[in-house]
């Protein structure tokens, strides 16, 4: 397993080929997870539900997307880390409870990504959208996902309106029940999971702090502390390293995350569109430490986290950039606009039958049914709904017929596109 292995990062012992990014390595463990049915269902949940009635291509699946999402995770630290071992001129000079932190933090961040993702129902985000599933996400269901499960383990209060990121958390923690114990904590690769509430635990505290008081003489300030013993004092304090934690969880969810990473470059991948090419091995190798101070006499650091060198700036650009033209040219192609509007409807209609609507309040409430719930089981639907009436938007998005474009207006948004 990862932490029984004193080489840094590990020895990963698999490998899978991926379109983007070539040869995803993963270890013995996250195999076991890739290969749990609540991971697998993935499989059948396309990326971007029905972009390919516009672009073909289109075909790649959430499944696909967190096995790449993982990947980038790990290089991600991988890089941040290895700013900073340049001091070292052999890995042998690395003290042994220093490469345990590390490969402590680089197995949270790497599971925390592969599972993000375990919680989108059928057509991801459009399915949130339906009407009546909309009514169905409240608190009574998230209580019934719940039961005989402590979630206030990683929620402070039962949450008004549950989205796919409490799906995920879920199924993070039924999937941890049921594999073996590889030394990583499921409280701690939760704890960098998006909407989580938890606090790390006393491990995950004791390594970033063994991390960052091995790197302090050489994080990056934003501005140049004369004192050292002040600065080892103020960047190993336990309010410095519980921000720098929090501030990692962006690596999974934030403004540049490793989600957005690997979507932005699969989605510009498959659908042709070449609008996502950025270049992220500059943006990875110019990830820094950085950090702003109150002074000496406040004795606290105001802000400590991920930084970008300089030199990564327009790199850090272009990824912007490019994330804007997907949006521009991809996800709200007008054509793509006028089908996910019927898509929404579409589910409307399948859910207006009560045999189906029991099937998918099951499905929702009970985690180990929510294996049945994908994108097939709702097509199977719309063609039987096509069949018994041509008017229907299930009959319009199995034909494709295109809804007629009228005009474009600014400022202006459709809760249900």
């Amino acid at each position: 397993m990862l932490l029984k292995n004193n080489t840094l990062f590990g020895l990963p012992k698999q490998m899978v080929m991926d379109p983007v990014h070539g040869g995803v390595h993963f270890f013995s463990h996250e195999r076991i997870i890739i290969d749990h049915p609540l991971f697998q269902r993935l499989r059948f949940i396309l990326q971007n539900d029905i972009l390919n009635l516009v672009f073909p291509g289109s075909q790649h699946t959430r499944f696909q997307h967190s096995i790449g999402t993982m990947h980038l995770a790990g290089k991600f630290f991988q890089n941040l880390v290895k700013s900073y071992l340049i001091q070292f001129k052999k890995q042998e000079y690395l003290s042994s409870d220093l490469v345990e932190s590390i490969n402590y933090l680089y197995g949270c961040l790497r599971l925390a990504a592969l599972l993000h993702d375990t919680g989108h129902a059928p057509f991801s985000h459009q399915f949130e959208h339906s009407t009546q599933v909309a009514n169905i996400l409240n608190q009574k269901l998230f209580e019934e996902q719940w039961k005989n499960e402590n979630y206030k383990l990683y929620f402070n209060n039962t949450p008004q309106k549950i989205e796919h990121e409490h799906f995920s958390i879920r199924i993070a923690h039924e999937i941890f029940k049921t594999v073996p114990d590889f030394g990583i904590s499921a409280n701690d690769v939760i704890f960098f999971m998006e909407r989580s509430e938890n606090k790390p635990s006393p491990i995950l505290n004791a390594h970033i702090t063994n991390l960052i008081a091995t790197f302090v003489k050489n994080i990056s300030p934003v501005a140049r502390l004369s004192n050292e013993k002040f600065l080892y004092k103020l960047i190993s304090s336990t309010n410095a390293s519980l921000k720098l934690l929090t501030e990692l969880k962006t690596i999974i969810s934030g403004e540049l995350d490793v989600d957005k990473m690997d979507y932005i470059l699969r989605d510009s991948y498959f659908s042709g569109s070449k609008y996502g090419n950025y270049n992220i091995d500059s943006i990875l190798n110019s990830l820094r430490i950085g950090y702003k101070y109150n002074g000496f006499r406040t004795r606290d650091a105001t802000w400590i986290g991920i930084a970008i060198d300089l030199k990564g700036l327009r790199a850090v650009e272009d990824f912007i950039y490019s994330r804007f033209q997907l949006y521009l040219e991809l996800y709200n192609h007008k054509t793509v606009c006028g089908f996910k509007y019927q898509l929404s409807i579409a589910i409307d209609e399948t859910l207006s039958k009560s045999e189906n609507l029991t099937f998918i309040k099951d499905c929702l409430s009970n985690i180990n049914k929510y294996v049945l719930l994908t994108d097939s089981f709702l097509w199977e639907d719309f063609r039987k709904t096509a069949v018994s009436n041509p008017q229907s938007a299930s009959f319009n998005l199995l034909n494709r017929k295109k809804l007629k474009f009228i005009y474009k207006e600014k400022g202006k948004s459709n809760p249900r596109i």
